[in-house]
């Protein structure tokens, strides 16, 4: 029925139609993926995606119990979304829309998929050439990596993450992304570098004003303390 479908589209439908119609469809799926995440009282605010395309119908969850029930039931969907857009060229739509999986994947636990989303729109982006979709990709795929056990993996690609950011001339995200160090480096029992990491980030959280930045920082600097001894500090 859906090759059908699509030999009908194809034969009634110019491909400026058709190519509209995707347009739309991503665009839904992209701004109702950012309206559920924007509930998640997300630490790091996501790239925002462009306007929506004109008459596109979005989905505006109430709360973030609605949030989490629409990416649950559209799971699915969003992911083949993702290997879609990719495939057919439509890059920030890739990379943007598995962006704003992350915090659900990590909170329901869905490490393996979490990790192959990230791997997608890594293509995707490596692909089209998109430089930012890269930096963020991989630092999305370091997270799926650090909780399926692969440290070593994650902090490649965090060491990836940090050569574009620092090439892109990013300031506020290099905060984010010693957090993210710091975590992979104390999972890997690592605590005095997880702890320069830390400090590194506080004082980026502290001059960008961050305050929630400020106090994850902190008790990272104080939970690798202890690790270490440190009980004074």
């Amino acid at each position: 029925l859906r090759f059908y479908a699509a030999e009908l589209c194809a034969e009634a439908e110019t491909e400026a139609t058709r190519e509209a119609a995707v347009s739309r469809v991503l665009s839904h799926y992209l701004h109702s993926a950012h309206n559920s995440h924007e509930l998640f009282l997300p630490h790091q605010q996501t790239p925002a995606p462009e306007p929506a395309e004109p008459g596109v119908q979005l989905a505006q969850p109430a709360d973030y119990a609605a949030a989490l029930d629409w990416f649950a039931a559209e799971r699915r969907v969003l992911e083949a979304t993702v290997r879609y857009a990719g495939q057919r060229g439509y890059t920030a739509h890739a990379w943007q829309l598995a962006y704003k999986l992350t915090l659900f994947y990590q909170r329901k636990g869905f490490w393996h998929d979490w990790a192959a989303t990230a791997s997608a729109a890594l293509d995707a982006a490596r692909a089209g050439g998109d430089r930012a979709g890269l930096a963020h990709m991989h630092r999305m795929r370091a997270g799926a990596l650090l909780y399926l056990g692969d440290g070593t993996a994650a902090l490649a690609d965090l060491e990836r993450t940090r050569e574009l950011f620092t090439e892109l001339g990013y300031a506020t995200e290099h905060a984010y992304l010693h957090s993210n160090f710091g975590a992979v480096l104390s999972r890997l029992g690592r605590y005095a570098d997880a702890a320069a990491h830390h400090e590194q980030a506080l004082g980026l959280y502290r001059a960008a004003g961050l305050r929630l930045g400020e106090a994850l920082a902190m008790e990272g600097i104080g939970s690798c303390a202890n690790r270490l001894g440190d009980y004074d500090r």
